[in-house]
C-alpha cells in the first residue's frame, strides 16, 4: 500500500520472508532486544548493512534467560553488520532518562553528516516511546530524509485467554501517560477533549486512562482483520465495556488490519475522528503498528499529541514471530532536492 499526506509518503510491504526485507544501507538504526523472540529476526538480515546502531539494553530481564540469549546473537549479527554500536543502558519504565541519552545518541550522529540521512528501526519489540520518537524526531528536525520501519507479526503463548474483565499480562500495574517526544500537538484545555484509541487486549487499564482523562468523545481503532483470527473476537471482548462506557458509536469506529500502519495513517483520513477544533490525543493501547500508522498522521497534523502508556512494570509473556514481515518506507519528500521530489 502507498500513501501521501501532505509532506510525507508512505509505502508499506509485507512478506513471509523477513530477509527478502531486512535489506539495504543505512546510516543511523535503532535495535532492542527483548524477552519477545520477535527481536532475534533482524539477525535474518544478511543484506542489511548499518553504520552507526543505537543498542537499547534494558536492565529487567527473563527468568528464562531468553533476553539475555537475544542480546548475545544481536550483538554478535551486529559485529559483522553495523561499523559502530552505541549502547544505551536503562530503565524500560523511566522514560524520559533513556530518552536523554537515546536522542543525544542521535543528534551527534546525524549532525556528523552534511546530508539528510537514512534510518532503520525495528520496531517490533522496541517500546513506542523510542521507536516512534526516534522517528519523529529524525523528521521535525531534518535529520532524515527516509525512515525504514520493521515489524514482526506475533503471537502470543498463554495457557488460556484471561477471564472477562481482566487484561492481558503484559505489564503490571496502572498505566500514566506521557506524550511521545516530537508528537506533543496543541494543547488548549478550553476546547473539547476527543481521543482516538487504537486498542488491544488490555481494555481495563485503557478504560482507566480514559476515566482519569475524562475526554468529551472517544473513536476507535479495532487491529482486525488479526494476525490471528481468534484474536478479532478477543479485542473486542476486552474492549467491549470501555466502548459501552464511552458510548463508541459505530460511526467512531475503524478496523484495520493489525499491522498495517499505512492502512491506519490512510484511514484516519476517511472519517472525522479528529479535528483542529477539538484537543486531540492519539491514545496507543494497540499494536504498534498502529501506533505508527497514528503518528504519521500526527506528524502531518500537528495538533494531535501522541500519548504512551507508562506501566509500572513490564512482565514476561512468550512471543513468538508468526511468520509475517512488515517492512515501511516512509519519505519526507520536502527534505528532497526538487529534482527528486516526490513519491520514490
Amino acid at each position: 500500500m502507498r500513501f501521501r499526506q501532505r509532506h510525507l509518503f508512505g509505502r508499506s510491504s509485507s512478506s513471509d520472508e523477513a530477509s527478502g526485507l531486512l535489506q539495504g544501507k543505512f546510516d543511523i538504526a535503532l535495535v532492542c532486544p527483548s524477552w519477545d523472540h520477535r527481536c532475534d529476526v533482524i539477525t535474518r538480515g544478511d543484506d542489511l548493512w548499518l553504520e552507526d546502531v543505537i543498542f537499547l539494553r534494558f536492565q529487567t530481564k527473563d527468568t528464562q534467560g531468553h533476553q539475555a540469549r537475544h542480546e548475545e546473537d544481536i550483538l554478535r549479527f551486529l559485529s559483522a553488520h553495523a561499523r559502530r554500536i552505541h549502547l544505551v543502558d536503562g530503565d524500560s519504565v523511566k522514560v524520559e532518562v533513556v530518552w536523554e541519552q537515546l536522542w543525544d545518541l542521535a543528534r551527534s550522529i546525524t549532525l556528523a553528516g552534511k546530508r539528510p540521512k537514512n534510518a532503520f528501526i525495528d520496531l517490533s519489540t522496541c517500546p513506542r516511546y523510542y521507536g516512534l520518537g526516534l522517528l519523529a524526531g529524525l523528521f521535525e528536525c531534518g535529520f532524515a530524509a527516509d525512515v525504514c520501519v520493521f515489524y514482526a507479526e506475533g503471537e502470543y503463548s498463554l495457557d488460556e485467554p484471561p477471564p472477562p474483565a481482566t487484561d492481558y499480562p503484559f505489564s503490571v500495574g496502572q498505566w500514566n501517560t506521557a506524550p511521545i517526544p516530537f508528537l506533543r500537538g496543541a494543547v488548549s484545555p478550553a476546547r473539547r477533549k476527543a481521543f482516538v484509541v487504537s486498542v488491544g487486549f488490555e481494555g481495563v487499564k485503557t478504560a482507566r486512562v480514559l476515566s482519569k482523562e475524562d475526554p468529551d468523545r472517544v473513536s476507535v481503532i479495532y487491529p482486525i482483520p488479526g494476525v490471528r483470527p481468534e484474536y478479532e473476537a478477543l479485542v473486542l471482548g476486552c474492549n467491549a465495556a470501555m466502548v459501552e462506557d464511552f458510548s463508541v458509536r459505530e460511526v467512531s469506529t475503524l478496523k484495520v488490519h493489525a499491522a498495517d500502519a499505512i492502512g491506519v495513517w490512510k484511514a484516519l483520513g476517511t472519517r472525522t475522528l479528529d479535528c483542529a477544533e477539538e484537543e486531540t490525543y492519539y491514545l496507543c493501547c494497540g499494536t504498534k503498528p498502529h501506533a505508527l500508522g497514528m503518528a504519521l498522521r500526527a506528524l502531518c497534523l500537528k495538533f494531535p499529541t501522541v500519548l504512551y502508556n507508562i506501566p509500572e512494570k513490564h512482565t514476561f509473556v512468550e512471543v513468538n514471530p508468526n511468520g509475517t514481515f512488515w517492512r515501511f518506507d516512509l519519505r519526507d519528500v520536502s527534505a528532497m532536492p526538487p529534482y527528486v521530489r516526490g513519491a520514490p
